[in-house]
């Protein structure tokens, strides 16, 4: 090849890298991300990551942790962990569009916060949905992930299906109403809608790095949980406390 046929070859490549569609862009970098997670699950021999020396405590029955009270502090730990190997950003972007969105997959409704979402919101996030209604139905996407991450770590954490699924949505609520992943999440969808395949890349990344800080963020509160008094780690056994 001559040196001014490569040189064009090299244009058009970038050419067509930079005017694919961006529906296809999204879901190839999710895949991307995904493949990525298998693979460090794989290297970890399981899906538990190295959780802190807590002991075996109780959830506070407070706040957004009160339907956990069945489960101990340091198994939603470590199903918190199993989770973040597996969400990425299509499911992300079902978080934004609702705070119940893990409910709404579970009874096959999240296609009602599509047509409820394209009735009320902007212009341009109505034109991106309509791009995705065009290459593969969103909803049937995001039930389908959410489902199979629920499944996948009530086997994992020998928790039931339906504590599963209250813990992922405590994380559903969190990443809805956390202002990174609200704001990155309508950067995304934006570049979806303008096929911008190289914004698309690097705002599906970052919207996987927010997600993970709101698990992060999520397991600090239920380590704190097991040490609420300096360093001093109560026996939940023995204790009332909690």
């Amino acid at each position: 090849m001559s040196k001014n046929m490569k040189v064009i070859m090299e244009n058009w490549n970038g050419f067509i890298k930079e005017n694919r569609d961006g529906v296809e862009v999204f879901y190839e970098a999710c895949r991307n991300n995904e493949n990525k997670k298998q693979k460090l699950i794989k290297e970890m021999a399981a899906l538990d990551v190295e959780v802190p020396e807590v002991g075996k405590f109780k959830i506070s029955p407070v706040g957004k942790w009160s339907a956990l009270t069945a489960m101990t502090g340091i198994t939603a730990h470590a199903a918190l962990a199993a989770y973040a190997l597996q969400v990425g950003g299509a499911v992300g972007v079902a978080f934004f569009l609702s705070s119940n969105a893990v409910t709404l997959a579970i009874l096959g409704a999240l296609a009602w916060v599509w047509y409820k979402v394209k009735t009320k919101m902007p212009d341009w996030l109505k034109k991106a949905l309509a791009k995705f209604d065009k290459k593969k139905d969103p909803t049937k996407h995001a039930e389908d992930k959410i489902k199979k991450m629920i499944d996948s770590v009530s086997r994992a954490t020998d928790i039931t299906r339906d504590d599963a699924a209250a813990l992922l949505g405590i994380v559903n609520k969190e990443v809805h109403e956390d202002e990174k992943c609200k704001q990155i999440t309508e950067d995304l969808l934006k570049a979806i809608e303008k096929d911008d395949g190289d914004a698309i890349v690097e705002l599906t990344d970052k919207l996987d790095d927010a997600m993970m800080a709101v698990f992060e963020r999520l397991q600090k509160e239920l380590v704190d949980m097991g040490a609420p008094e300096g360093n001093e780690l109560p026996d939940a056994s023995n204790s009332d406390q909690f």
